[in-house]
């Protein structure tokens, strides 16, 4: 759901499986301007409408969307397993520790692809019409309720504090910065003159609905110290500033011990940005990685520290992760053997699962898949996880080097034997195919679908269910785009068409169809 600077509300829905050749796809297959109360009920209508028109409503397995009230009650039931977005979870999880401050009308734009910030679109408000979603307001909800604030009303540790507020007058130094002409001026000079600030710009300030933007901002901050430090310890030099401006950046200097708690929040920080960056993009951001990520991220926060400071950032997000990775998703068994399916069967993050696990999850495929007829083959372990298992391969996964960086060492997944029957002749293939190749997901499905099809059927099942809400929010993004204040009367429905389209042209589907000469009506 989401709302513009109208007040005009929009539903968005994507669509997310494999082509042919097991290449994820996402496509935008709702975006509707939503008129009735946002009710649970009316929104599960709503969904419920647009997947019967497709006739797909049978045909979907999990559906993945954010922790607001009216969400979740509207997506519990009737639309396969519901997962919520691991990303949304992640920025609940650090909001406590970087007390962002409210939206401003200072927004930076960062030149980094995976953060740019999603924005509301400037469209006007259109009359009711069949394109429209509408339902009778009089409906009752009970359970009606704003999305819970999730900010920890328990008193936070010293350091925490310490750290908030470390944070607060960094923000207050840096929009003074940007905001003074003048000191703005002098800081860029500053950095012209710095042979290795070549393609910095200036400070960059965060935005409050993006975690990630605080480590950004960190980020630029340590490495513009020196330009930082010159302007809080000798205001005097800048030139055009009053008396009070000069006062208050000397209030806002920073000392040595400030500089190294910035240096601990990015430490801590950094796993976290890196694995926002690996769940961001379009493309294959499914329950498989986030099960990894997942990992990663505990074991980052467990490993213990001499720093007593250190240790209590570490703490205070460890047990902020553990309550919305964990306790609040209240993670179902039916939820867990999907997640667990879902990396089982990813060739690439196979040997994330210990040996129960995979155990468990081959003895859940073969109760799924033991009445079914199997096709002969073409062809006809021990994994832990843990710091004390064998080297990865040299040519290492974007996961695998974050969690070789923090001293995380996952074992390559050894073949087995089993029994010479159905289902376990496809687990034994497939096991002696991970462990014998280094392919990609989608050339590894590619290359071995035809001889274990059984399996075949559950990757399309299990692994195409996202972690994150990522490509919605990049819809609204993109309705941003295109309804800016130069289009701002196109209306909702050329506005759907619009984004439908640009969605459904850039997908492998589209290409494979081209190919064939298939108009798409």
């Amino acid at each position: 759901m989401w709302k513009n600077k109208h007040l005009v509300h929009f539903l968005g829905l994507t669509l997310h499986f494999f082509d042919d050749d097991f290449n994820y796809v996402t496509l935008i297959v709702g975006f509707r301007k939503f008129i009735a109360r946002h009710l649970a009920v009316n929104l599960k209508n709503f969904i419920q409408k647009e997947l019967t028109k497709l006739e797909i409503l049978d045909k979907i397995v999990g559906v993945t969307a954010d922790n607001a009230s009216d969400i979740v009650k509207a997506t519990s039931s009737g639309f396969g397993t519901r997962f919520s977005c691991f990303l949304h979870n992640l920025n609940l999880t650090l909001q406590p520790l970087v007390k962002q401050q409210k939206k401003t009308k200072e927004i930076e734009e960062i030149q980094i692809s995976e953060n740019e910030y999603d924005s509301m679109s400037e469209c006007e408000s259109q009359k009711s019409n069949d394109d429209d979603f509408e339902l009778n307001e009089d409906v009752e909800d009970a359970d009606l309720e704003e999305e819970e604030s999730d900010e920890d009303d328990k008193d936070s540790p010293g350091c925490i504090v310490e750290s908030q507020s470390l944070l607060s007058r960094i923000r207050k130094l840096v929009k003074m910065i940007r905001k003074c002409g003048n000191i703005c001026s002098y800081a860029q000079k500053q950095i012209n003159l710095a042979p290795d600030l070549n393609n910095i710009k200036n400070f960059i300030i965060d935005f409050h609905i993006r975690w990630n933007s605080t480590f950004i901002m960190l980020k630029r901050v340590v490495k513009l110290k020196d330009i930082a430090m010159l302007i809080t310890e000798y205001p005097n030099k800048i030139d055009g500033i009053t008396k009070k401006q000069r006062e208050k950046l000397k209030k806002l200097e920073l000392t040595e011990e400030d500089w190294l708690l910035v240096d601990i929040l990015i430490k801590v920080l950094a796993p976290f940005f890196e694995v926002t960056k690996m769940l961001s993009g379009r493309q294959y951001e499914t329950l498989s990685l986030s099960f990894v990520t997942k990992r990663i991220l505990f074991h980052s926060l467990e490993n213990t520290s001499n720093d007593p400071k250190e240790a209590a950032v570490k703490d205070f997000v460890l047990t902020n992760l553990r309550h919305h990775l964990v306790e609040k998703p209240n993670i179902t068994d039916a939820q867990n053997k999907i997640i667990l399916k879902a990396v089982y069967l990813d060739p690439v993050n196979l040997k994330w699962l210990n040996q129960d696990e995979i155990n468990n999850t081959e003895k859940d495929l073969v109760n799924i898949f033991k009445n079914k007829p199997a096709p002969p083959l073409q062809n006809t372990q021990k994994n832990d996880f843990g710091p004390n298992l064998a080297k990865i391969k040299s040519n290492q996964t974007a996961a695998e080097k974050l969690a070789s960086s923090l001293g995380l060492i996952v074992s390559q997944v050894a073949p087995i034997q089993t029994d010479d029957k159905r289902i376990q002749d496809e687990i034994s293939f497939y096991r002696k195919e991970v462990s014998s190749n280094n392919l990609s997901f989608s050339n590894f499905w590619k290359k071995n679908s035809s001889s274990i099809p059984m399996l075949a059927s559950a990757v399309r099942k299990y692994c195409i269910i996202p972690a994150s809400s990522i490509a919605v929010e990049s819809a609204f993004s993109e309705a941003n785009f295109i309804q800016r204040k130069e289009r701002s009367s196109l209306s909702s429905k050329n506005l759907r068409f619009t984004l439908v389209l640009k969605s459904a042209k850039r997908s492998t589907i589209y290409k494979q169809l081209n190919k064939k000469k298939i108009l798409i009506k």
